[in-house]
C-alpha cells in the first residue's frame, strides 16, 4: 500500500512540474511582433494604451517595461502572456497597468524590452493630440504606416483607418 501512494505521489509531481514547464515555455516577445498601436490621453474616462501582437506565436511580456520617459520604471509588465493577434489593454491607475498618465496635446511612449539599456532598445511611440478626440495608432494595425488620429477609438480590437 505505501508504495502505491508513493507513486501516486510522484505521479502527482512529475504532472504538476510538467504544467509549470509548458507555462515557462512561452518565449519571450520581441518588439519586432509586440508594440504600441493604439493610445488615448484625453482622461475620459481614463488614458488608456493598446499593446498588440502582430507576430505568429503567444510570447511572453515579463520583464518588458512602459514609461512616458526612459528610462522606464512606471509599468514593469509580471507574467503576461500575448497571444499572436492578440491586444493587451492598460488603463491609467488600474491594477497592473501604467500611473503617470499621457498629455492630451501629446506624449512620447516608451515600450522597452527587459533590462533595456538605451532607446534602441525600445519602441518609441509618439501620441499626437487626442483630446476630444479618438485615439492615436496605427491604421489597420500596420506599423509600416504613420500613426495618426483614427476614425474611431478601438481599445483591445483591430484599429480602424483614418478618417
Amino acid at each position: 500500500m505505501k508504495r502505491l501512494l508513493l507513486f501516486i505521489a510522484l505521479l502527482v509531481v512529475f504532472a504538476c512540474e510538467d504544467e509549470q514547464d509548458t507555462i515557462s515555455n512561452v518565449p519571450p516577445c520581441s518588439l519586432d511582433d509586440v508594440y504600441i498601436n493604439e493610445a488615448h490621453g484625453d482622461g475620459d474616462p481614463e488614458d488608456w494604451v493598446e499593446i498588440y501582437n502582430a507576430g505568429s506565436l503567444e510570447c511572453a511580456l515579463a520583464g518588458f517595461t512602459m514609461d512616458d520617459e526612459f528610462p522606464t520604471a512606471d509599468l514593469i509588465f509580471g507574467s503576461v502572456n500575448l497571444m499572436a493577434g492578440g491586444y493587451w489593454l492598460g488603463e491609467e491607475d488600474s491594477e497592473g497597468s501604467f500611473t503617470s498618465g499621457i498629455g492630451k496635446s501629446g506624449d512620447i511612449l516608451y515600450f522597452c524590452v527587459p533590462d533595456a539599456t538605451d532607446e534602441t532598445d525600445c519602441q518609441v511611440f509618439e501620441v499626437g493630440t487626442t483630446e476630444g478626440l479618438t485615439a492615436w495608432g496605427y491604421p489597420n494595425n500596420d506599423r509600416s504606416q504613420s500613426a495618426g488620429n483614427l476614425t474611431e477609438s478601438t481599445p483591445g480590437s483591430a484599429n480602424t483607418d483614418y478618417p
